[in-house]
């Protein structure tokens, strides 16, 4: 087994697809359930299985993240490329930091805390869904990661939900191949690249459905925090 010896957020996109909600606070600062918001929640949740060395890697509206970060002993990584790619850029902005990593975007919805302090292999969080809305994460008989399908809107299988843990080894195969990826690609696929070319087991962690989610837009965003002040039925 690995411990889990740090974990990496990754909070340094614009949220475009919550509209005027992101134009003065990043994503992963607004109060999604109307009383913390979506990084405060996730970091709270590492620290309760005793997590505590946390690097946020920010971009968008960066200086406002001083603020959690201070609060709770979090150290900000600076990346300067957000906008010049995709969250590529993230992983090579706090590319000395990972290894034995838990990596989790910052603006997934914790419904209940999934993290461990130990796994046995380099993975990926999915559940099981009938109607998937974006990634789909494609197995062979042993649950080793084969592909990811970014194109799985409506389609039944393993969607991934966007929690990954980078052994050492991994680590440091993702160190030799990021100076030569394409950062306007997806993080996801720079580190099944590096595990498959070195047969690095990569495999996955299978969670009850709605247990980890996004709000991807301002309609889900809304709907989901009125659903926080609505009156028992």
């Amino acid at each position: 087994m690995h411990k889990v010896k740090n974990a990496i957020i990754l909070a340094a996109g614009r949220g475009s697809r919550l509209k005027s909600l992101t134009d003065n606070t990043p994503k992963p600062l607004l109060k999604y359930n109307g009383y913390q918001s979506f990084i405060e929640n996730i970091i709270k949740a590492l620290n309760a299985k005793g997590i505590k060395d946390i690097y946020i890697v920010t971009g968008y509206l960066g200086d406002q993240f001083d603020s959690i970060a201070n609060t709770f002993g979090c150290t900000i990584v600076r990346n300067n490329e957000w906008n010049e790619g995709n969250n590529t850029t993230s992983i090579k902005a706090a590319i000395e930091h990972l290894g034995d990593s838990i990596v989790v975007n910052g603006d997934v919805v914790l419904e209940e805390n999934v993290f461990e302090t130990e796994y046995p292999y380099s993975l990926t969080y999915v559940e099981k869904n009938k109607d998937i809305d974006e990634w789909i994460v494609n197995v062979d008989k042993d649950n080793n990661v084969l592909s990811y399908d970014k194109q799985g809107l409506g389609k039944e299988g393993y969607y991934q939900r966007e929690i990954t843990f980078i052994t050492q080894e991994l680590a440091d195969a993702v160190r030799q191949d990021i100076n030569s990826f394409d950062l306007n690609e997806y993080q996801e696929y720079l580190t099944l690249s590096a595990a498959q070319s070195r047969n690095i087991k990569f495999g996955i962690k299978e969670i009850k459905a709605g247990l980890v989610f996004d709000l991807d837009n301002q309609e889900e965003f809304n709907d989901y925090r009125a659903t926080m002040f609505c009156e028992p039925k």
